[in-house]
């Protein structure tokens, strides 16, 4: 079967998308691939891998039209992508923030992704920085290391370092909202 040929062993996220349903698949530490079924009660062999085969992702989710992706790369640092999940699997992903979001030490993976007041907030791991993706997807530094970008400077909208200022916070795991504000484990 399909699911039963898979080198993966976790399964983690799991968003609607234009009717299909995608789950992203990954190793123990999380990094992976992503699948796609139009009909998942058919079972295992309903589903379709629609990444591409050297993609590393993470976490995903639903954000002004389009599917995104959080990747992991231990070589050039996390980077966040977009597909509209359309054509022929694999899909094609557009770049939205470069491998390493231009970070003299980047983080290698994004690991938590949430849309808060029409923007995508992106969490990342090791240091723990968050960036805010906007509708026309640019993107601002909310907590993390300044740094220099084709775009010019970026400096952290919190005025806080990575893990707000505080080293021990090292993953950005969780975002949820609550009463009109953005909480943040």
């Amino acid at each position: 079967t399909f699911m039963g040929t898979l080198d993966k062993c976790s399964f983690r996220t799991l968003v609607v998308y234009k009717d299909r349903l995608f789950v992203h698949v990954g190793s123990v530490r999380g990094e992976g691939i992503i699948l796609e079924s139009a009909d998942p009660a058919r079972g295992n062999d309903s589903f379709r891998q629609i990444s591409p085969k050297e993609m590393r992702a993470f976490e995903m989710v639903t954000y002004n039209g389009y599917l995104y992706v959080g990747l992991r790369d231990p070589k050039k640092g996390y980077s966040v992508c977009k597909t509209d999940a359309s054509g022929a699997a694999p899909y094609q992903f557009t770049t939205v923030v470069a491998p390493g979001a231009f970070a003299a030490s980047p983080s290698f993976s994004v690991i938590s992704m949430f849309v808060f007041r029409d923007r995508l907030y992106v969490g990342t791991d090791r240091p723990g920085e968050i960036i805010r993706i906007n509708p026309d997807d640019t993107w601002d530094l909310v907590c993390g290391a300044p740094r220099q970008t084709p775009t010019g400077w970026k400096y952290p909208l919190s005025g806080l370092d990575t893990g707000f200022g505080n080293w021990l916070n090292a993953h950005i795991w969780r975002m949820e909202e609550h009463k009109g504000r953005l909480y943040i484990g």
